[in-house]
């Protein structure tokens, strides 16, 4: 046998279904909010700055963590963002990096490879070292 009703058992489930969707939905603004705000207000954040703008002039991205600069001196520098170890390069005129741990040193238009610390990786000099 076959009843017809006149459809109140689906009209209470579709609002059934939309009181639990607005639940879920507000708790999860909640909770949210909850985890931005205590993200912005920690109380044991610090910041500071790796490279101080009043120190440096001309500061550009290297490669990774690696970000060139150069002192007010005019000296080149080097500084790992992720360990703050900075190397300073008083005998070259600039430096590029070129692949890992291996850079491109410029002195008087002369090029050559050096390592992170500044030694020369051979004696060869090269004039031009992109062509």
């Amino acid at each position: 046998m076959i009843i017809r009703t006149e459809g109140k058992e689906r009209h209470n489930y579709l609002l059934n279904r939309k009181k639990i969707s607005l639940l879920i939905f507000a708790l999860f603004l909640i909770f949210s909010s909850t985890m931005v705000s205590n993200l912005i207000n920690k109380t044991n954040t610090q910041w500071e700055w790796v490279i101080k703008p009043s120190l440096y002039k001309d500061i550009s991205f290297l490669e990774g963590n690696l970000f060139k600069f150069y002192k007010n001196s005019g000296e080149v520098c080097i500084i790992d963002a992720s360990t703050k170890d900075i190397y300073e390069y008083p005998l070259f005129d600039d430096i590029y990096f070129d692949r890992e741990n291996v850079f491109i040193a410029n002195k008087n238009s002369s090029f050559f490879y050096v390592d992170k610390s500044g030694n020369k990786l051979s004696d060869k000099t090269y004039e031009n070292i992109y062509s």
